[in-house]
């Protein structure tokens, strides 16, 4: 296997797809860019950090790939210049940059930019034709689904807060073939002169703490709908823990969820665990049923005190995850991921990596069942 050396990491079943069936159709790939690229996940986590270190700067990227590049699609470029059969590598990522400024004692506004990614991989080894940037198509990297959130954040009252800006959509180029079979294509563009494999459409981003309550929503304004409605409501000192609570609704799996994230960091000291537990009320005509579950488990060295350490100092964080998952595979599936963490290295680089296996968190930015997967994170944060 290649694995990639990512130094900044930038990013840049038949709906059912498994292991074992290595061709990847436009249809699969649209139920896993849908499965997979859940934006305001991608942002809660990120806002989770900013909560927790309140940095001036912060750069981070993650990723999840599979342990081969061997997966298959079929390709024809719409004017018929271009028709092949490639080999592409399941990728997925999450990126963020963000930068605090201060304008008065009383008065700061952040600006923030998230990302998150799933790629279909050109293998540059089997094509370096398509890879070649002096090439007859350039370098067409591959097919991606992205998402962009471009939003400000003004910190002018201190229990109201509001991040606001645009969400960019980028989405795979396909073509519907005479036979009515969907391919991937490739596209000139005349105004950048490059061939090109997407589209984008831009899309309205609201996100509010409002007295204890989170409210993220996704506005689509040209279909005038809500793709994403989630309530949060955090509850601290239950058992020496905090509670989460939330309820959630998705329309592009038709979903309703309540739940809720419990976490306790003196359950067992130098242990902290977490529990994450939500229902699918409602999910494609189908009532009442279990969504997942996952239990974590994080533990470290060279951190000398848990509550009072300095949290720019060095230390190694060990992570285990194990979860069960009905919400994309009916069947249900058992998982576990591990990652080792090297935070804090010179003070402000961190970095990660890890495998994982069908757990859930995972499973769900790369939709793929019974495939081995490879985790990789940077961070920098001042």
């Amino acid at each position: 296997m290649k694995i990639k050396i990512l130094i900044f990491l930038l990013l840049i079943p038949n709906l059912y797809i498994s292991a074992q069936d290595k061709i990847i159709t436009p249809e699969s790939y649209e139920w896993m860019c849908k499965t997979s690229i859940n934006i305001m996940k991608t942002y809660k986590y990120y806002d989770s950090i900013i909560e927790k270190y309140d940095p001036k700067f912060l750069f981070d990227a993650n990723t999840v790939q599979t342990f081969t590049d061997n997966y298959l699609i079929t390709t024809k470029a719409e004017n018929g210049t271009f028709s092949d059969t490639l080999f592409v590598g399941p990728f997925q990522g999450d990126l963020a940059l963000y930068w605090k400024l201060k304008l008065k004692d009383s008065l700061c506004v952040s600006f923030i930019v998230f990302m998150t990614s799933f790629d279909l991989q050109i293998e540059k080894e089997i094509h370096p034709e398509l890879r070649d940037e002096n090439g007859p198509y350039g370098d067409l990297y591959g097919w991606k689904s992205r998402k962009f959130i471009l939003a400000v954040r003004p910190d002018i009252f201190e229990k109201i807060k509001l991040t606001i800006g645009a969400l960019i959509h980028t989405n795979p180029y396909v073509i519907t073939a005479e036979n009515e079979k969907k391919e991937f294509s490739i596209y000139h563009d005349e105004k950048n002169n490059e061939w090109r494999t997407f589209r984008e459409h831009p899309e309205l981003f609201l996100n509010g703490k409002v007295f204890g309550y989170e409210v993220r929503t996704l506005y689509e304004y040209k279909k005038s709908s809500f793709n994403l409605l989630e309530l949060n409501k955090k509850f601290k000192k239950i058992k020496d823990g905090e509670m989460e609570l939330g309820l959630n609704y998705y329309k592009q799996t038709k979903a309703f969820q309540a739940g809720f994230l419990y976490e306790n960091k003196n359950w067992i000291k130098f242990l902290p665990v977490s529990l994450e537990f939500f229902w699918d009320i409602y999910r494609k005509d189908h009532w009442s049923d279990l969504g997942y579950f996952v239990f974590n488990v994080s533990s470290s060295i060279f951190k000398n005190d848990y509550e009072f350490y300095d949290k720019k100092d060095f230390y190694i964080g060990f992570d285990f995850s194990s979860s069960y998952s009905k919400g994309m595979f009916a069947q249900g599936l058992w998982g576990n991921s591990w990652k080792v963490r090297f935070e804090n290295i010179f003070r402000y680089f961190s970095m990660g990596f890890g495998f994982a296996y069908n757990e859930h968190k995972y499973l769900y930015r790369v939709p793929i069942k019974n495939e081995k997967m490879v985790l990789i994170d940077f961070r920098i944060m001042i």
